[in-house]
């Protein structure tokens, strides 16, 4: 990217259907892989029913910090990042958390997380991928 790509763009983590591989990957073919990430708060990763929900709760003793990728947004693509995890439809809210990378780069960038009610659903763990493969093999 240029510079001035980098001036008119965010960070992404993604966790979940947007991932490299996913169902929802081709959502971010006009942004950049930058690479392997994980929470450096914990989180619950829960099973919304074929796609994870991403949920903020420091008093449940199953969070864990979360794996995902990293990506560099254009400005222009995240409304409809934004309409494809119902933003609208109260089902999540974009707001910013910190990860770090395996050589301990920590930044601040965009998230998605969960906004419906979750207790009900099961938590996943603390990586997506790996849960999908074992529930939802076709999928």
């Amino acid at each position: 990217m240029s510079t001035e790509e980098l001036a008119t763009s965010s960070l992404l983590f993604s966790y979940g259907t947007l991932q490299q591989g996913e169902r929802a990957q081709h959502h971010l073919s006009a942004a950049r892989f930058l690479g392997d990430v994980h929470t450096i708060e914990p989180f619950l990763l829960v099973d919304c029913g074929q796609f994870p929900g991403l949920v903020a709760d420091s008093a449940n003793p199953s969070t864990t910090p979360i794996s995902g990728e990293l990506y560099q947004v254009p400005e222009d693509l995240w409304p409809a990042l934004d309409d494809y995890e119902g933003i609208h439809l109260g089902e999540y809210r974009r707001t910013q958390i910190r990860v770090t990378d395996a050589n301990h780069h920590e930044r601040t960038v965009e998230a998605y997380l969960w906004a419906q009610q979750w207790t009900h659903l099961p938590v996943v763990g603390s990586n997506w991928k790996a849960y999908r493969r074992r529930h939802f093999p076709s999928v």
